[in-house]
């Protein structure tokens, strides 16, 4: 006798996970049961179209195995943390990258948390359920990373004041160009949209760039709580590279679709590859920025072919790498 399970998810040769079973047949359509200031699930709140209850995210990632996962890597930068705090390793770090951290750690803590904003949108609106799991987790992680962010940096300038992080945020020239694309983007209404901007292609260039940043620079200068940190923060941006991905490639099957995918990224990457570029500027790190940008640029490119996306000229230019990265 066949296991019971719910009516969409019946009749199949394969028997769902319980990822599907938990994930799946969540959203409705017709008469919402309650009015809500911001509006209803509606199929034109973006312009993409596809069977939104078809997409699976790769990781089958829902709520209890990821609070699992979650709370054995936290416990694992807490040792981190607080060793570095407890042996003061922190006084032994090289002045001058001790205080381009405490600049970039702090204000990449706001980076993270207008991400993790822009994608409650996307969980609000979205007409797919699958995807509104995805985001809802990707969002802890967002929020994780810029929790985490603030405590290290806070440990790297115990003379902080209150208003220092708003400040460095707010006035920091090299910064403006990224906290001005964040805030653009959070008055998107196309949820869509949001998802190519945030996770295609701010993140296609922000976090494979922190990456290199943290942990390669980390390793050059003997700091093994920012490598840490960057090696925890990318294992969380490879699952959320890999539904995005994956959900835009099921878009992108559709030639309309992927038009509009690519006036998006034709819209948004030359923005996000500059304000890369400004900070790389401010803080070449002795040629780890730099470096860290370039990698960053080849990945999101392949990225971008891997799902798809035409690439326009102004796309192809500022995603240009001079040199060789090996």
């Amino acid at each position: 006798m066949a296991r019971k399970t719910f009516v969409w998810l019946s009749g199949r040769k394969r028997p769902p996970s319980e990822y599907e079973e938990l994930s799946t047949g969540i959203q409705w359509s017709g008469l919402p049961v309650s009015e809500t200031i911001t509006g209803q699930w509606r199929e034109d709140s973006t312009l993409l179209s596809t069977d939104w209850n078809a997409f699976r995210d790769p990781a089958g990632m829902y709520y209890r195995n990821y609070v699992v996962g979650q709370d054995a890597v936290e416990k694992q930068l807490d040792a981190v943390y607080a060793l570095a705090s407890d042996a003061d390793f922190i006084s032994g770090l090289d002045p001058t990258w001790r205080e381009s951290l405490t600049v970039l750690i702090g204000t990449m803590s706001f980076a993270q948390w207008g991400m993790s904003m822009a994608m409650q949108h996307v969980m609000r609106f979205t007409l797919s359920p699958t995807v509104a799991c995805a985001v809802q987790l990707q969002i802890m992680d967002k929020l994780r990373a810029a929790e985490r962010s603030v405590e290290w940096y806070e440990l790297l300038n115990p003379d902080y004041q209150p208003d220092s992080l708003f400040r460095a945020w707010d006035e920091i020239e090299c910064i403006q160009p990224l906290h001005r694309y964040i805030e653009e983007v959070l008055v998107e209404a196309d949820w869509g949209e949001v998802i190519v901007a945030i996770n295609l292609v701010l993140a296609g260039l922000l976090e494979p760039f922190l990456r290199e940043l943290y942990i390669k620079g980390g390793r050059a200068q003997g700091d093994f709580t920012t490598a840490a940190l960057g090696t925890h923060l990318a294992k969380d941006a490879t699952r959320q590279v890999a539904w995005t991905d994956a959900f835009l490639a099921q878009c992108a099957a559709d030639d309309a679709n992927a038009k509009v995918i690519s006036a998006w990224v034709d819209r948004y990457l030359p923005l996000a590859a500059a304000a890369i570029d400004a900070v790389v500027e401010a803080y070449p790190l002795d040629g780890i920025g730099p470096r860290a940008a370039a990698v960053a640029r080849t990945e999101c490119r392949a990225r971008l072919e891997k799902v798809n996306v035409t690439l326009t000229d102004h796309v192809a230019a500022a995603l240009a790498v001079e040199g060789d990265l090996s």
